[in-house]
């Protein structure tokens, strides 16, 4: 798109974390300049968050980035999907800007088209008479669906879907109506898994990413969808293997619907022995969804074919506490614990595939001289993703213990613990976290020490 009316086209972006908008100035002949991030008319970067993305980047040096309250500030505006729209025909382009939990914001420019001037407030942008919100990832396009001369919403979403939300007001005052689908959601969620045969080609699947050009040059608007699926092959199966795996896959979703970790724990087991790639591959595809002449006598517009889905907890509740505890029993043992307490909805993962791109627990203390753990402080049990049965997580309360034994002149020496973690839930995660906590260790001869607990 041409951002500043120079006649060059341009290329505008937004990111993940922390969900700024970035410009790359065309200079002409495929060639861009250096990346420019977005800022609005008091100097703070663009996102649809602005006020906790500020409050976020002002945080003094000495305070903890990976405290709970800095933490919410930070992920408050992550994820953010960017289209320039002239929302008034005032002649200059507003931006529209997705966020990871499914709503939209606006922020209006209120300088010119060449030399865009953004607002400090981002507005939320209202659909059927309702804030705007799809099943996370809102990835919108204006582009004039129906040919009436009014730009509309198309917009892709997580589950795989795509909706259009029809301009119903005015150039001047648009209006935006009701979701309309043009593509079916793949998944309840982000996730998808795809078990095929050797030489069978993947199904569309989600988190679509969506492009309205007329791709095929019919003087109709098609839609380019990229996507994204955990896609396993099948090994050579018999006509009554691929029948029972047909029955696992039926019983897995019965399971899944009914949240029993258990049972999916044990089907992904039995799902390896029909498996030729025990761990799968994570893939993207881009799909050529053909636009169809619209039906005589319809009011709604073509429709598309195709040719071949984080809530951040509150500010005063963070979704993970980390504390250490030290304690000693009526015999004498010590006994170091590192203990995670998970807010509802939120979990950590304790076992992912290779290629997840995300974080397990990881605990992992240094002992000074004269200190001995008798045992190795083995994981906690863990439970079954309800998500992706590859997938294991913890939830609620768990802890890392080691029994310790202390050496004379070990007591006041410190222990380092480096922890790594990444909390996540059903809509996103945080980014991951590495702290390092330290722990004072008492005098071993001492009788009246009571348990100690640090945060």
């Amino acid at each position: 798109m041409d951002y500043d009316a120079d006649g060059i086209l341009d290329f505008i972006s937004g990111s993940y974390d922390p969900g700024d908008v970035y410009l790359f100035r065309g200079q002409g002949q495929g060639k861009y300049a250096a990346v420019e991030k977005l800022l609005d008319e008091a100097g703070v970067p663009i996102a649809h968050h602005p006020k906790e993305l500020a409050e976020f980047n002002a945080l003094p040096a000495n305070v903890d980035r990976g405290s709970n309250e800095a933490i919410q500030l930070r992920v408050a505006s992550f994820g953010s999907w960017v289209t320039p729209v002239d929302w008034e025909n005032d002649g200059d382009l507003d931006l529209l800007i997705g966020s990871f939990g499914g709503q939209l914001f606006r922020r209006v420019n209120e300088g010119t088209r060449a030399r865009p001037v953004y607002a400090s407030e981002s507005l939320p942008v209202e659909a059927d008479g309702k804030p705007l919100k799809v099943n996370s990832h809102c990835d919108p396009v204006a582009t004039d669906w129906d040919g009436d001369g009014l730009w509309d919403l198309v917009v892709g979403v997580a589950d795989g879907s795509v909706g259009w939300f029809r301009n119903e007001g005015t150039a001047e005052k648009p209006r935006l109506g009701a979701w309309r689908e043009l593509i079916p959601a793949k998944s309840d969620n982000k996730f998808l898994a795809q078990y095929l045969e050797a030489d069978e080609v993947p199904a569309p699947a989600v988190r679509a990413q969506i492009c309205v050009v007329d791709y095929d040059g019919d003087g109709l608007s098609d839609i380019l969808l990229g996507d994204y699926s955990d896609v396993h092959r099948l090994r050579d199966l018999s006509e009554q293997e691929r029948a029972d795996f047909a029955g696992l896959r039926a019983a897995e979703a019965a399971l899944t619907k009914k949240g029993d970790r258990k049972g999916l724990g044990v089907l992904a087991e039995k799902k390896k022995d029909y498996l030729a790639d025990e761990e799968g591959k994570r893939t993207s595809h881009v799909w050529f969804y053909r636009r169809l002449p619209r039906a005589s006598g319809s009011t709604s517009g073509p429709s598309a074919q195709a040719s071949t889905r984080a809530v951040p907890p509150s500010k005063s509740e963070g979704p993970i506490e980390l504390r250490t505890e030290l304690t000693r029993s009526s015999a004498g043992h010590l006994t170091l614990s590192v203990c995670f307490e998970i807010a509802p909805g939120w979990h950590l993962y304790a076992d992912l595939p290779k290629d997840s791109g995300l974080r397990r627990v990881e605990v992992r203390p240094t002992w000074p001289e004269g200190v001995t753990a008798t045992d190795e402080g083995s994981p906690p049990e863990s439970v079954v993703s309800l998500q992706d049965p590859r997938t294991r997580i913890y939830e609620d309360s768990v802890s890392w213990d080691w029994s310790l034994k202390l050496a004379p002149g070990a007591a006041g020496s410190t222990i380092a613990i480096d922890v790594t973690y990444q909390a996540c839930n059903e809509s996103g995660c945080l980014p991951p976290q590495k702290r390092t906590l330290k722990v004072t260790l008492p005098d071993a001869s001492r009788s009246d020490d009571r348990p100690r607990r640090d945060g």
